[in-house]
């Protein structure tokens, strides 16, 4: 915003990439060889792609949801879809592309390969055998360039999602009034920004699934009717049976998603509140009664959570045993209809119901709960994005559209602002206590204006009303020229004092310095070790009531405008400096412009053009100063009162001034940056974070049941081989007995690897009701346990969690006002709304799914 500027970024080099780089990922290699020689830094990151711009994303959103609010029922959903609808079709068609050829392809080239090993067949010679290897080689290494390439892209699609949705929801709050912030809050805003649009990230991945699933589950259905006949369709029925039940578990998921949100918005304002008035909380020593109010609020918070994580846990359960069981009700009815069972069978259907099942028990549930998730969070956002933005339908307005089109009144138009029989009011029911009724006013150039009253008499709602920060209920308002605006309370951001003053204009090094002058900013910048270019903290902590107020007004006054609203800059400065500020500022360097002065120092009223004297709402008397006191003694009584009450603010400015020297040290042009972590991850931290859940009579138990499961679904899958196996042997000898001549062509069958004894021993122990026995026995007990391990898994991951925040909570409160003066408010809630989140939601989820691929 000012001389300062950010690091160029290196081009992207994926804008020049070759097809074959692009296929191959061979445009990574430089940043991989860099990161395995040392920590990659923000330095090492390449420009954005062009299509990747936050602006560019965000114009294209804002005009689709533009569209939308023309019409009656307005959806993000739809504007999304008219944004991106190019993209996600030529994804879900690779997508389809990847299910019809390795994954479909696969298991009939497999087929293939084994019956080329069945005894004394004929149909496949030892070259074709050899072709269908190779072509299970090619349709895999075609499977995995077009998967990744497939992920990678909906990922970054996802990704353009997030960013247009949170570039539009910037746009929205900068457009917002003060009326409307009413019906949000700032945790609403924060959670919507870090949380809900999270969802984005992944949500495009799942997406895609909601239209190949049922395609695939019809695809493989067809193809395993006529390899395997209707016995295998079994698996396929017991599979379509799940889904109205995982159906419901989205539901109960998009509900928990809801609720989450709703409390997170709660927990995120207070501690928002807490954050921003720690130095009281601190001074009164209330850091107890503030951690139990958070304790209440995280605690139900948790138990929403924890609802989500229970159907998390049955939904990640299913991965265990839904291919399994569905595996097994097809060979038990194979084998009830009076067949024996053979390897071919056996290995055709484990590859089909692999794919299969992953695709309808963990990728379908996975893309219901995600996509539901995702609906309730569009909700939200599409609440936040209706709300109203500064009202025009009873305004008028000739305010430019952009920076570039300043458009300043004629010299002939004496009238800048023009009120006629306007009433307004802060609720919409009009029974606000800072309602305004029966306003008449105008404001003509190069006029001073002062507003004077009570506190609470509307001198500030006046101002919103001409900023169109609130609608008018009835009459009409007209603002000509541009207009220029210093709060109450001065509002500052965290960058230089230069960055503060500018505020993006243009820097014309002869007006600043006029403008610091007469500011009365000179003095102060030579107390600064870096002058103008000195570092204050959020919100200007590092500076004295008097000095924010100042650059407050140096911002307005170096904006050039035709209308300048100053709502009581002259409260926080000591007289002398008040003088100074109204002689050298608003009389002379403000001489030409319309000025509208709301103040408490009364002793400047006798050089004011016109006095409007406000209570009530409405405006009591209307003249100049020697009007004022001919006219009656209520102008006389309300100015000796409050030139008594002026005297204690004098004294209380008087303070604050001598307190500026001491509070006048700022930081060097340097900015604390956040510490973070190098290197690869700490093994501390993985332990750090399972200590969190509890005691090692805790997590001992919960690991154990990953090894019982692990344990019970590899006994599962050894015994069915174990059985085919062994009615494979009964056929044989079966037929043996049958044999005429005592010779049969049918194999012998090796030794048991693992009980070392031939399957002809176990024939008299294993026949085929109990194997059925046994095997329902293992499913079951897999069934129990793999919900048991999910259920405690997910349960210790939030003890852990619930842990880490409050932990966090006590050290943020009992940390030193250096720590918050040095630290950003938005640095620290981010640890409190998005990092909380992903410990809540996403570790827990990508843990499990870690364990289960190391296992």
């Amino acid at each position: 915003m000012d001389d300062k500027s950010g690091n160029i970024k290196k081009p992207n080099p994926r804008e020049t990439a070759t097809f074959l780089s692009s296929l191959f990922f061979f445009w990574t290699l430089p940043l991989f060889i860099k990161g395995s020689k040392r920590d990659l830094t923000e330095d090492d990151l390449y420009e954005p792609l062009r299509v990747h711009k936050s602006h560019q994303l965000g114009k294209k959103l804002e005009r689709a949801w533009m569209k939308q609010l023309k019409r009656k029922r307005k959806s993000l959903i739809r504007a999304l879809w008219s944004v991106f609808k190019m993209e996600i079709c030529g994804y879900i068609l690779l997508n389809f592309f990847l299910v019809f050829t390795p994954k479909l392809g696969q298991p009939i080239l497999l087929m293939q390969i084994l019956n080329y090993y069945i005894p004394g067949q004929t149909n496949i010679s030892q070259n074709e055998a050899a072709f269908y290897v190779a072509a299970i080689i090619v349709v895999l290494f075609i499977g995995s360039i077009s998967g990744h390439t497939y992920v990678m892209g909906m990922q970054q699609l996802g990704i353009k999602l997030r960013v247009a949705i949170c570039s539009l929801l910037y746009r929205k709050t900068l457009r917002l009034s003060k009326f409307a912030m009413n019906d949000t809050s700032t945790g609403q805003i924060i959670t919507l920004l870090s949380n809900d649009v999270r969802m984005f990230d992944y949500v495009m991945l799942e997406f895609s699934l909601l239209v190949i699933a049922p395609t695939e589950l019809f695809a493989d259905t067809i193809l395993l009717y006529f390899l395997l006949g209707k016995t295998a369709l079994v698996g396929i029925a017991f599979l379509i049976l799940f889904i109205p039940l995982q159906m419901y578990n989205g539901k109960l998921s998009a509900n928990y998603r809801l609720k989450i949100a709703q409390k997170t918005d709660i927990r995120i304002l207070l501690m928002n509140e807490i954050i921003s008035g720690i130095e009281v909380i601190k001074m009164y020593t209330w850091e107890k009664p503030f951690a139990k109010l958070v304790e209440v609020v995280r605690r139900l918070e948790v138990q929403q959570i924890r609802g989500a994580a229970y159907v998390n846990a049955f939904l990640h359960s299913y991965n265990m045993f839904m291919s399994r069981t569905a595996q097994f009700l097809c060979i038990l009815t194979f084998v009830l209809t009076g067949q024996t069972p053979v390897a071919q069978y056996v290995f055709v259907l484990t590859s089909f119901y692999n794919n299969l099942a992953k695709t309808v028990s963990v990728n379908f549930p996975d893309a219901i709960s995600t996509f539901a998730e995702a609906m309730v969070s569009c909700k939200r956002i599409e609440g936040y994005l209706s709300l109203g933005e500064i009202h025009h339908s009873k305004l008028s307005s000739d305010e430019p559209n952009s920076k570039d089109e300043l458009h300043h009144i004629e010299e002939n138009t004496k009238v800048v602002v023009k009120m006629c029989n306007v009433a307004a009011h802060w609720n919409t029911n009009g029974e606000s206590e800072s309602s305004l009724i029966d306003l008449n006013l105008e404001l003509k150039s190069k006029s001073k204006v002062a507003v004077i009253g009570p506190v609470g008499s509307g001198k500030s709602t006046l101002i919103n009303i001409i900023l169109q920060e609130l609608p008018v209920s009835q009459g009409s308002v007209k603002v000509n020229g541009t207009v220029s605006y210093a709060a109450q309370e001065p509002w500052l951001f965290k960058g230089s004092i230069r960055q503060n003053i500018l505020f993006g204009q243009v820097m014309d090094y002869t007006k600043y310095k006029e403008v610091v002058k007469v500011c009365a900013l000179e003095k102060d910048f030579d107390t600064f070790p870096f002058r103008d270019l000195s570092l204050i903290g959020e919100k200007g902590v590092t500076l004295s009531g008097g000095q924010k107020a100042r650059i407050s007004l140096a911002r307005a006054v170096y904006r050039d405008a035709d209308l300048y609203l100053l709502d009581d800059p002259l409260s926080a400065v000591d007289t002398h400096v008040g003088k100074q500020l109204y002689e050298q500022c608003i009389s002379r360097y403000l001489s030409e412009k319309c000025v509208v002065l709301v103040t408490h120092q009364l002793q400047y009223l006798s050089n004011m053009d016109t006095i409007y004297i406000m209570e009530n709402g409405r405006i009591l008397q209307t003249g100049t100063y020697q009007e004022l006191q001919n006219s009656n003694s209520s102008f006389i009584r309300f100015l000796s009162h409050n030139i008594e009450h002026d005297g204690g603010e004098d004294s209380f400015s008087e303070r604050d001034n001598q307190d500026d020297k001491l509070e006048s040290y700022l930081d060097g042009p340097k900015d604390v940056k956040e510490l973070m972590s190098t290197g690869a991850l700490s093994n501390s931290v993985y332990i750090q974070y399972f200590k969190s859940g509890g005691r090692w009579f805790v997590y001992i138990p919960v690991f154990m049941l990953f090894f019982l499961t692990q344990i019970c679904a590899s006994t599962g899958d050894y015994f069915i081989t174990f059985w085919v196996n062994l009615e494979q042997s009964r056929a044989a000898t079966i037929e043996k007995s049958n044999s005429a001549n005592g010779s049969s062509t049918t194999p012998e069958y090796p030794k048991n690897k693992f009980l070392g004894e031939t399957y002809d021993f176990y024939q008299t122990i294993f026949n085929s009701q109990l194997c059925i026995y046994v095997y329902t026995s293992i499913i079951c007990f897999l069934i129990l346990i793999a919900l048991s391990r999910s259920i405690a898994f997910f349960q210790y991951c939030l003890s852990s969690s619930t842990f880490l925040h409050n932990n966090m909570f006590v050290k943020i409160v009992k940390a030193p006002m250096r720590f918050f003066n040095t630290n950003p408010s938005g640095r620290i809630l981010n640890r409190f709304s998005k990092d909380i989140g992903s410990i809540d939601e996403v570790l827990p989820v990508l843990l499990l799914e870690s364990i289960e691929v190391s296992q």
